[in-house]
């Protein structure tokens, strides 16, 4: 028993750890783009919005990627729209039908967040063995899994 609870507090700490940390790499990219004076929650919608491709999104779409209502996903895409680091465009086959796209402000903003994760995922693959990283691929399928499942409850 004073096993599992000792892994439990680990485990707790590391997810406390990550998350404070991946806050941590999120403040640095602002830092570089301190001139811009964007909030995290700005860089969240940038990032949500970029890992769309060039297709662009949906308001109701960014609500759900941040989990939060679509009222305030789009009162941020206002936002960031009057800012210059994203548009609303009209889909041509339904007029009724908004996506958000990036301009190339929100790109340079977007594409300095995904060098940040991807130095980070790199350095921490090249500190891992292949049977590391199995293990570690395994682990974070159970977590997103977890996550996706509360998520929906």
């Amino acid at each position: 028993c004073g096993r599992l609870n000792s892994f439990h507090a680990l485990l707790e700490d590391m997810l406390s750890n990550a998350a404070k940390h991946t806050l941590y790499l999120d403040r640095q990219v602002l830092a570089v783009q301190k001139q811009q004076a964007l909030s995290l929650g700005d860089l969240h919608l940038i990032a949500a919005v970029g890992e769309t491709g060039g297709d662009g999104c949906r308001v109701s779409r960014l609500a759900r990627a941040l989990d939060i209502a679509p009222s305030s996903a789009s009162i941020a895409v206002d936002k960031l729209v009057k800012r210059g680091f994203v548009t609303r465009v009209r889909s041509k086959m339904d007029v009724r039908v908004v996506y958000v796209h990036l301009t190339d402000a929100g790109q340079q903003v977007y594409m300095c967040y995904r060098a940040c994760r991807q130095d980070m995922a790199q350095e921490l693959a090249s500190r891992m063995t292949e049977s590391e990283k199995r293990s570690m691929t395994s682990v974070m399928r159970k977590m997103n899994e977890y996550f996706r499942t509360k998520g929906q409850e």
